[in-house]
């Protein structure tokens, strides 16, 4: 898993591996001019991989990081 200054890096590729990860703090930003200044659209405090895949794919624009993961451990 990817990860910058900001967090873990969601996409859709990183998620469909991950559908039954737990992923905490997440956060939706909306990129500006500067790679470095990005504005908060929406955060969720804890969400599935299922569930954000679902949730990014009608919001393409926007740039997804979490802070935490939590893996599932019984399939």
């Amino acid at each position: 898993m990817n990860k910058d200054s900001f967090g873990i890096c969601i996409n859709s590729t990183m998620l469909k591996k991950n559908e039954r990860t737990t992923f905490t703090h997440v956060r939706a930003y909306q990129a500006t001019e500067s790679e470095l200044d990005l504005r908060v659209l929406l955060a969720i405090p804890q969400i599935t991989g299922r569930e954000l895949l679902n949730t990014i794919q009608h919001s393409r624009d926007l740039i997804w990081r979490a802070t935490y993961q939590c893996n599932a451990e019984h399939e």
